[in-house]
């Protein structure tokens, strides 16, 4: 089976379509297919080698000058009708006339595929570009992504029941084997790596719709880490990281200073806030791929994990300078205000953060047998702090 088509009928069975790679007296109308590859030569994207505008670039954020320059390159291809230099395959696929005509009200002429990542939550993105509606199409290929696709619809429908004024959220159409969503990049489409007014504007308007006052160890968000913990007992450390059995030690010190049953404010949270999952203008916050949105996370979570995990996996910045960003963003008077007004314990939000963040992150790492470079990165980080919270304690 051809490497394009392996990946093409996974996804089209899903869509309920049926193409081939042979053509036939039925089968007879072709469509042409170039692939994009990774590094490792597996396929990343695949599109119609029709296609008029670089829509894979819909899978690629666009932040620092490096990706910027790719970008930019890629455009210069399409524009030029040279995009052929950039495939590294091209493949026929075949439909009969009602699968063609399937395929057409489905996904039209101009789309692209990103093929997942690989692992147990490997899911399918489909971008679709009419002249009447843009969106994606996110399509899981495991029981385990089925889930959390499930998850994400279910979030997305609860969120667009309210009425968000700083905050803008996909509009969802959900079905047994995808999640449709509109493309907020058709309203805005600028980034930013730096906290601004509108991204406390939406944290804010966010926590105002669906704050409550929990104790600690009644929230889902603390039964999650309890959870994790017990997972990580049963697992050895990973072989390629060699502070693991240390950083799971000192969050297991962490995790035992902190009273579980005072009371917090929580509110819906994304959990993965990073300035490649959102748009921003001085209005409004675009936020996409809700995947892993917890229904009672500590207030701020979003706040912290924007600072922390977005500049240290954008070039891999150390803890002294992270830190001081986040020390700076936090004196300022709105949030200031926001913590007062909430009597937010900012160093307690801060610890329950790096707990549900670390801890989740180390059940994945710890059943991948191959973890790319910024999971180093990360460690070290989470190291540092972990290492400041119990030095200052």
């Amino acid at each position: 089976m051809s490497k394009i088509y392996s990946h093409i009928t996974k996804v089209f069975e899903k869509l309920n379509i049926e193409c081939s790679t042979e053509k036939s007296d039925e089968q007879n109308i072709a469509v042409q297919l170039f692939s994009y590859n990774n590094p490792d030569g597996t396929i990343r994207w695949i599109f119609p080698a029709s296609s008029k505008s670089p829509l894979m670039l819909k899978f690629y954020g666009v932040i620092g000058w490096k990706s910027k320059l790719f970008s930019t390159a890629i455009k210069i291809l399409f524009a030029v009708r040279f995009k052929k230099l950039i495939a590294k395959s091209c493949e026929e696929i075949f439909f009969s006339e009602t699968e063609f005509e399937k395929y057409i009200t489905q996904l039209g002429t101009e789309w692209a595929l990103f093929t997942g990542t690989p692992g147990k939550l490997r899911k399918a993105l489909i971008y679709v570009s009419k002249s009447t509606e843009k969106y994606f199409l996110k399509i899981p290929l495991t029981e385990a992504a089925k889930e959390i696709v499930n998850h994400e619809a279910k979030f997305l429908k609860q969120l667009n029941q309210f009425n968000f004024h700083y905050t803008k959220i996909p509009k969802e159409k959900f079905t047994e084997n995808y999640l449709q969503q509109s493309d907020l990049s058709v309203e805005c489409n600028n980034r930013s790596d730096v906290w601004i007014s509108t991204h406390q504007q939406s944290l804010e308007e966010i926590f105002s719709f669906t704050k409550k006052k929990k104790k600690i160890s009644e929230t889902d968000f603390w039964k999650k880490v309890e959870r994790n913990f017990s997972e990580l007992k049963n697992h050895k450390s990973h072989s390629s990281i060699s502070d693991w059995n240390l950083i799971l030690e000192k969050l297991l010190l962490l995790k035992n200073k902190i009273d579980a049953e005072q009371q917090i404010s929580s509110s819906i949270a994304h959990t993965d806030l990073t300035p490649w999952n959102c748009f921003c203008d001085n209005k409004k916050l675009y936020i996409y791929d809700w995947e892993l949105a917890v229904l009672d996370a500590p207030a701020l979570y979003d706040f912290f994990h924007f600072h922390l995990q977005g500049n240290c996996l954008l070039g891999n910045q150390p803890y002294e300078m992270i830190n001081q960003k986040l020390q700076t963003t936090i004196q300022q008077k709105s949030i200031q205000h926001f913590v007062a007004d909430n009597s937010i314990n900012m160093a307690l939000h801060l610890k329950l953060y790096l707990l549900y963040h670390v801890s989740t992150s180390l059940c994945w790492y710890a059943v991948q047998p191959n973890l790319h470079l910024q999971v180093h990165w990360l460690m070290k980080l989470w190291n540092d702090y972990l290492d400041e919270i119990l030095h200052s304690n």
